[in-house]
């Protein structure tokens, strides 16, 4: 009897380890998987926000340097029309094209004041810079406006069916027009030719530097919101993972109580069997016990008489 307790209860630990280790695996394997979709997820609206937000940065600006083209060449054609109209009025007279340069540049500094970097003349063959503000800046910058802008032509030829900047002015000398690049600190370059507007050919055009100082608080504002988003989404998935674990722990205590009560009701047979028998044994001590108490009791009687009545028999 007692082997057979012995294997009930070796059941009933085997029955508990068995489904300990299954709700191990199972909480491992969820919490695994719902590690790595959370990764993939959060990586995935890292990029695509950070991609969304490049392209919107990038619509925003191209719109904004197309617009301040178009102002720049207005405000272009506007200084050329009113130099022409300014010498028609006063009756200037220049002795060389030195003379005139010298004008067109003193009435740039007086038109554009502090607005502009720099002002350059082409005429077909050569371009001279002139500084706008004084002190602003020195030639390197509108070196580098002209080096930045060959990049991307460079980078585009048949967009800009030219070569270089210098290729791609002298095939539109003559026309009100320009172009910009984002390259560096952003620059603008617009010109016009005042062949439009007097009989001088000599083109004549404005640099405008430091874009991207417009574009950058939009950047940082971008970046700050996707940031905003990815913590969001980070705060949210914590919370389901706190979910998820306590839904395991209940669920682990409530499968060691399960277990516990399952392996208890398989071992009950055998438990019961034996108290049984224990009972039967009882029982059958007790009625033995009870029996040899009542037939005592007659069996001394009986014995009795019979001892007087040999007695009797032997004194006739």
């Amino acid at each position: 009897m007692k082997k057979d307790v012995s294997k009930s209860r070796l059941l009933k630990r085997r029955l508990l380890i068995a489904m300990i280790s299954c709700l191990l695996m199972v909480m491992t394997i969820c919490t695994l998987t719902f590690q790595n979709v959370y990764n993939k997820t959060l990586n995935a609206v890292e990029s695509n926000s950070s991609k969304l937000s490049d392209e919107t940065i990038t619509a925003v600006s191209d719109a904004y340097y197309v617009q301040m083209l178009e102002t720049l060449k207005g405000e272009i054609r506007h200084f050329c029309s009113h130099t022409t109209m300014q010498e028609i009025a006063y009756d200037y007279t220049f002795e060389n094209e030195d003379e005139y340069d010298t004008y067109l540049f003193l009435q740039s500094m007086d038109f554009f004041g502090l607005t502009y970097i720099a002002c350059f003349i082409y005429d077909g063959e050569t371009m001279q810079y002139y500084n706008v503000p004084k002190g602003r800046a020195d030639r390197h910058v509108m070196d580098d406006a002209v080096a930045l802008m060959d990049k991307e032509i460079a980078d585009s030829p048949s967009e800009y069916n030219a070569q270089d900047f210098m290729s791609f002015l002298k095939h539109n000398q003559n026309i009100n027009t320009g172009c910009y690049t984002k390259e560096g600190s952003g620059y603008i370059i617009a010109w016009d030719n005042m062949c439009n507007y007097t009989d001088r050919n000599l083109c004549v055009g404005l640099v405008w530097d430091d874009r991207n100082s417009i574009i950058r608080p939009i950047r940082e504002t971008a970046n700050q919101k996707s940031e905003e988003l990815q913590s969001n989404l980070d705060d949210v998935f914590r919370k389901y993972i706190y979910v998820m674990v306590a839904s395991v722990i209940i669920t682990f205590i409530l499968f060691i109580i399960l277990s516990v009560f399952i392996s208890k009701k398989l071992s009950d047979p055998i438990v019961s069997e034996h108290d049984m028998l224990v009972q039967v044994n009882e029982m059958k001590t007790t009625f033995l016990s009870d029996a040899s108490h009542e037939l005592k009791t007659p069996l001394a009687t009986m014995s009795g008489y019979a001892q007087n009545a040999e007695i009797e028999l032997m004194n006739g």
